[in-house]
C-alpha cells in the first residue's frame, strides 16, 4: 500500500492511510511553533487578540444590559390577533448600522411569559438601557389599543430567587431551529400559543414558578441571505461533524466524491435520482425558504424553565429528587407546546443543567435562529383569548385627551393629569360643569379627592358650592384645607348640632331689596308650585 501524499484524497484520507506519519507531521509542526521566536510572537499575539476580542465582548454585553428595565403589560379586554405582526415590524426599526453594530453591539428585547401562583401569570418585556425610554411603551400601545403598560426599573430576575432556608431546583432548556434557519415556522396554526403555555402552567404549587424566556434582535439582510442559502439545498448537512463524516464516506465507498456531491446537491445525476414525491417535498421547502426570506427578520433564542422550592431546614427536609421529576414535568409541558410550530421546520430541545439558571438571569443572547416577522408574531404575542384564568388584564380602554378639551385657565376646573399618549393636564368648563356631572368608580380609586380639589378651586375661584356629605369625612377634609380668609364665608350645618341650625329667607329685604321683592315671590311660589 502506497502512502504517497495525494492532494486528493485530502487531510482526513492521508491521516486514515498513515496515521504514524500524519502524527508525527503535526507534532514536528508544533514543535517547530513553540520553540521558534517567530512562533512565540504569533502564539503571543494570538492569545492577545483573542483576549482582547473576550474584553470587548464582555464590555460590550455590559453596556448593552445596563440600566436594564421591565415593562410588565396588561392585556386589554380585546386583543387584536395582527397586533404582534405591527409590534415587531415597528422595532425593526431599533437595527443599528454597520459600525455601530460593530463597535457598541446590537441590544436585544425579551419577551417573557411567567406563572407564579402569587401573581398569576404575567406578560412582560426586558428592555435594555440603550433602548430610548417610552419607545417600547408606545409600541405596545400602537399595536394593542387598550393595553396597559408597567415600567420597572431595574428589571427583576424571571425566576424567584433563593432565599435564606429554601433553595430552588431549576429543570429547563433552550429551543432551537431542527433544521436549517432558512426553512420557517408555522405561523396559522388554530391555536392560540399563549393560551397553551398558560395552560400548561396551571394549579402550581406555592412557591413554584415556570417562564417562557424569548431574546429577540434585528439582524440584517447579509444574515438573512446567509441562512437563504443554506436552506437552497435542503439535503446537504451542514456542519463539522456532518463534514467529518461525509469526508469518511467518501473515502469508503466506491466511485468519484465530485459525481456523488454533485448529485446529492441537485438531486439528479448518472446513477439513481430522487423520486417525484422526494421532488416536491424539496420545491415545496424551497418556496416556504423564499417566502421567509421577504421582509424584515430577528435572531432569536427561547428558553424554558420551572423552580421549584426545597426547605433546607434539618427538621423539614424536601426530597431534591421528587423536586426535580416535577420540575423537569413541568419544563416538559412548556417546551411540548412549541410542537404546534412545526412545519417545514420544528423545535428541538437542547437542555442545559449547568448554565440555565444563569443564562435565564442575564438574558444573553448569543448566536440565534433567524425568524421572519410573522414567525416571531407566532411565539411571542398577547393572548387573543378572553377566559384565561389568572392572566393580569387592563380595565377599560384608555384614551388620550381630545384636543378640544382644556389644560385650564380661567373658568376651568382642573381635573388631574393624562396618563395615555403625551402627558398633559386635564380640566373642565365650569359651564359643563353645571350640566349633569356624575363621577363612578370602585371604593380607594379617589372620587373623595377629586371632589375636594373641584370644591376647593370653586372657593378659591370666589363660586358658590353646596357640599352635602351624609359620612362627613369630605366636608372635614374641606374644611381643614379651606384659607382661613374665606371662613366668613363658609355657612356649616350639622345635624347633630344643639345649637339652631343656619337658615336661609328668600323673602328677605335687606339682602333682596324692595326692588326685588316681586320677582323673588314669583321664583319662590314657582317652585312650589312645581314641587307640591
Amino acid at each position: 500500500m502506497t502512502t504517497a501524499h495525494d492532494p486528493k484524497q485530502g487531510w482526513l484520507g492521508r491521516a486514515l492511510l498513515a496515521p504514524g506519519r500524519a502524527v508525527g507531521h503535526l507534532a514536528e509542526t508544533l514543535h517547530h511553533t513553540f520553540t521558534s521566536t517567530e512562533g512565540l510572537l504569533v502564539v503571543a499575539a494570538g492569545v492577545a487578540v483573542l483576549a482582547a476580542v473576550g474584553l470587548a465582548r464582555r464590555w460590550r454585553r455590559g453596556r448593552l444590559s445596563a440600566r436594564a428595565r421591565q415593562i410588565t403589560v396588561l392585556t386589554p379586554p380585546e386583543v387584536d390577533a395582527k397586533g404582534a405582526l405591527t409590534f415587531w415590524a415597528h422595532l425593526i426599526g431599533q437595527l443599528r448600522p454597520a459600525w455601530a453594530r460593530t463597535l457598541l453591539g446590537q441590544p436585544h428585547l425579551g419577551f417573557e411569559y411567567t406563572v407564579t401562583p402569587e401573581e398569576g401569570a404575567a406578560i412582560r418585556l426586558w428592555v435594555p438601557g440603550a433602548i430610548p425610554p417610552g419607545l417600547i411603551e408606545r409600541a405596545v400601545a400602537s399595536a394593542w389599543p387598550g393595553a396597559h403598560t408597567d415600567t420597572l426599573e431595574p428589571a427583576r430576575p424571571p425566576l424567584p430567587t433563593p432565599v435564606k432556608g429554601v433553595r430552588r431546583v431549576v429543570a429547563g432548556g433552550e429551543l432551537r431551529l431542527g433544521r436549517h434557519e432558512g426553512l420557517p415556522l408555522s405561523t396559522d396554526h388554530s391555536g392560540d400559543l399563549v393560551r397553551q403555555l398558560i395552560t400548561a402552567a396551571d394549579d402550581l404549587g406555592p412557591g413554584h414558578a415556570v417562564c417562557v424566556q424569548i431574546l429577540a434582535r434585528p439582524v440584517t439582510g447579509r444574515r438573512v441571505a446567509r441562512a437563504t442559502r443554506s436552506a437552497a439545498s435542503t439535503r446537504i448537512r451542514t456542519g463539522v461533524a456532518a463534514g467529518l463524516l461525509r469526508e469518511a464516506l467518501d473515502l469508503l465507498t466506491p466511485g468519484s466524491s465530485s459525481a456523488r456531491a454533485t448529485r446529492t446537491a441537485t438531486g439528479a445525476g448518472t446513477g439513481r435520482g430522487t423520486d417525484r414525491q422526494t421532488s416536491l417535498e424539496y420545491s415545496a421547502a424551497a418556496r416556504a425558504a423564499a417566502a421567509k426570506a421577504r421582509g424584515a427578520h430577528w435572531e432569536t433564542v427561547v428558553r424554558y424553565a420551572a423552580s421549584i422550592p426545597i426547605r433546607t431546614d434539618p427538621d423539614e427536609i424536601d426530597s431534591p429528587a421528587e423536586a426535580r421529576a416535577v420540575a423537569r414535568g413541568r419544563a416538559d409541558a412548556l417546551a411540548t407546546t412549541f410542537g404546534a410550530c412545526t412545519d417545514h421546520n420544528y423545535y428541538r430541545r437542547r437542555r442545559r443543567p449547568l448554565r440555565l439558571q444563569r443564562l435565564i438571569r442575564q438574558r444573553r443572547l448569543g448566536r440565534g435562529d433567524v425568524l421572519s416577522v410573522p414567525e416571531l408574531a407566532t411565539i411571542a404575542h398577547l393572548p387573543t383569548d378572553d377566559g384565561l384564568p389568572g392572566l393580569q388584564r387592563a380595565g377599560a380602554r384608555a384614551l388620550s385627551p381630545a384636543p378640544e378639551i382644556p389644560v385650564g385657565g380661567e373658568h376651568t376646573k382642573p381635573l388631574g393629569m393624562s396618563d395615555t399618549g403625551t402627558r398633559r393636564p386635564v380640566a373642565l368648563k365650569v359651564s359643563d360643569a353645571r350640566h349633569h356631572l356624575h363621577i363612578l368608580g370602585p371604593t380607594g380609586v379617589g372620587k373623595s379627592t377629586l371632589l375636594a380639589r373641584t370644591i376647593l378651586d370653586d372657593a378659591e375661584a370666589g363660586r358658590g358650592v353646596i357640599v352635602i356629605d351624609p359620612k362627613g369625612d369630605l366636608v372635614t377634609d374641606v374644611l381643614s384645607r379651606l384659607p382661613s380668609r374665606m371662613g366668613e364665608r363658609v355657612v356649616l350645618f350639622d345635624a347633630d348640632a344643639s345649637s339652631a341650625p343656619p337658615c336661609v329667607n328668600p323673602l328677605d329685604i335687606g339682602r333682596i331689596g324692595r326692588a326685588g321683592m316681586d320677582l323673588a315671590v314669583d321664583n319662590l311660589v314657582t317652585v312650589f308650585h312645581r314641587i307640591f
